[in-house]
């Protein structure tokens, strides 16, 4: 196996279905329809119980954790391998919300997990919560969980496609019905559910709280406005948010461009969010990726040749 080069990484989405999806991410992948309503794929994950598998290509069939150990340097770069060893530092999402997801809230210490969420699409009035509003204290807090009626303290957006949003762990938040999202974050998948509208199961069971661990890790303090505000340029890597976790940019290309990663030497992650494009790294070799499907380009292949289809927008996520 160590024999084999590396390419373009494309996995096997997750599809993750829940009771609040749909059919919209099948559709927008262009996947048959699930007889389930699909919430989530995963695109890209290093998690243990959902791990990445390779679609395709000589190293096809071969986990992420397993690619790791073997071309850990490889495909992070000498920095970040130093950094992070054989653990891929990323979860990539796609989710899609039919109705409201649960309040709720990610720790800052134990398995930490901060996220950013880039609106895809909107159907209805379309809604997220990034936070509370101004005012909240813990007090008002539990007089609210006692009550019910916690979703009303939460500052709401009304959402529409290229909208931008950094969710740091402790913060309150939801995703409300008609959102359709790409969502980068820290690899893990502890969520603290504070309130779940009185909601039942397939089961018809309610489905669990964690309002003490929630409790614990929540951060009352307001910063509205909680929406990033960005400019783009065409055939330019624009970066629009950058955290201690990840960086995320974009790429609207209507002509061939050159891709180098903004330290060099490093992993990058493309989303096709619009079009299609064909990607050349370094060594020659070429792979079409289209609309709703995302690849891993390891650091040993940069720098990159990107060739779009006529108008093509690709979401790019690095690593600070």
């Amino acid at each position: 196996m160590d024999s084999i080069a590396l390419y373009p990484l494309s996995f096997t989405p997750i599809f993750r279905p829940v009771l609040w999806g749909g059919t919209r991410l099948m559709e927008y992948k262009g996947y048959a329809n699930s007889d389930q309503p699909i919430g989530e794929s995963w695109e890209i994950s290093p998690l243990e119980e959902h791990l990445s598998v390779v679609e395709s290509g000589p190293l096809q069939g071969l986990t992420l954790q397993e690619l790791m150990q073997t071309y850990g340097e490889g495909i992070l770069g000498r920095q970040d391998y130093r950094r992070y060893g054989t653990h891929f530092p990323l979860l990539i999402k796609l989710i899609n919300a039919e109705q409201d997801l649960s309040v709720q809230v990610h720790p800052d210490r134990v398995l930490p997990k901060s996220e950013m969420w880039y609106i895809l699409g909107t159907s209805g009035e379309a809604r997220i919560s990034a936070g509370f509003q101004e005012g909240v204290t813990k007090d008002s807090y539990l007089s609210a969980i006692n009550d019910h009626r916690v979703s009303e303290l939460l500052h709401y957006d009304t959402i529409n496609a290229g909208d931008l949003f950094y969710i740091p762990a402790g913060r309150i938040h939801t995703i409300g019905a008609g959102s359709f999202l790409f969502e980068v974050q820290q690899p893990s998948d502890t969520t603290f559910r504070i309130f779940d509208y009185q909601r039942r199961d397939q089961k018809g069971e309610l489905r669990p709280l964690h309002l003490q661990q929630a409790l614990e890790v929540l951060d009352f303090t307001a910063s509205p406005p909680y929406k990033a505000t960005y400019h783009e340029e065409h055939d330019s890597l624009n970066t629009l948010l950058s955290t201690p976790h990840f960086v995320f940019s974009t790429l609207r290309l209507n002509k061939p461009y050159i891709f180098t990663p903004p330290k060099g030497e490093e992993c990058a992650v493309f989303f096709i969010a619009e079009g299609s494009i064909e990607v050349e790294d370094l060594f020659g070799q070429r792979v079409l990726i289209e609309q709703g499907h995302s690849v891993l380009l390891p650091a040993q292949l940069m720098p990159l040749t990107i060739i779009p289809s006529s108008k093509s927008k690709i979401l790019v996520v690095t690593l600070p």
